[in-house]
């Protein structure tokens, strides 16, 4: 009697990674690893959420992913990529009328629906003044890890700021090796240094999915365009 052997027939995927400038390879994950990624997402954490699409990417992915260098847009795209490979690109979502309150339920294809803009700009020098500039890159990943701790406005500004420096520019030396718990402490981060340096993010390569919503109650009849960045969540 034969022993059954290994048998693979999952396809392979090719991605393009805009800001690391490289071509990597996948293959879509199975429903035992699908599993985790429901675990996580009735859970809510969106840390769990993080990291088990952080083993996944390891996981399907050919070639090992530094995460270190990867931007947010770019583990959020890998992990759309992986699963529209995977599971379809169709995504439920739930949503309220902004006029009459009732709930609004939507099925989008997120292959058609997602905008990827300013696709060539992937940096950007941010000059403070004569004595300081900063070069400024799409948010680093761990950006997304911060979100869970931020419950301000100024917070947030700050986290977008620290997590986007790539270099510093003080007088006549450049800087490029310091963490985000470097800049904060030795950098005075006013607000208008930080909206100066989120201007200059919201200026580079991002990514957006636009739907349009349409209330389904023929009194109300309010439609809007519905424009997701906060992916993760809904990769379920």
């Amino acid at each position: 009697m034969k022993k059954l052997p290994d048998i693979n027939i999952l396809p392979v995927h090719e991605l393009f990674l805009p800001v690391l400038k490289q071509k990597v390879l996948f293959t879509p994950y199975t429903i035992e690893q699908e599993r985790n990624i429901l675990t996580a997402a009735d859970s809510k954490d969106i840390q769990a959420i993080i990291n088990n699409y952080k083993k996944l990417i390891g996981e399907c992915f050919t070639e090992p992913i530094d995460f270190t260098k990867l931007s947010a847009m770019e583990f959020v795209y890998m992990a759309v990529n992986l699963r529209c490979k995977s599971k379809g690109e169709v995504l439920e979502i739930e949503t309220k009328c902004d006029k009459c309150k009732k709930p609004i339920d939507m099925k989008i294809n997120i292959e058609d629906k997602v905008i990827i803009e300013n696709q060539e700009k992937v940096k950007e020098i941010c000059k403070i003044d004569d004595d300081l500039s900063f070069e400024v890159v799409p948010v680093r990943m761990e950006f997304l890890s911060a979100l869970e701790n931020i419950d301000s406005e100024p917070d947030l500004l700050v986290a977008s700021a620290i997590y986007s420096i790539n270099k510093v520019f003080w007088k006549e030396e450049i800087y490029d090796a310091f963490t985000p718990e470097e800049l904060r402490e030795k950098i005075k981060l006013t607000r208008p240094i930080c909206m100066k340096i989120v201007k200059s993010i919201n200026d580079l390569l991002k990514m957006k999915l636009v739907v349009e919503i349409k209330c389904l109650d023929k009194e109300c009849g309010y439609k809007e365009d519905f424009v997701i960045r906060d992916f993760l969540k809904y990769l379920t």
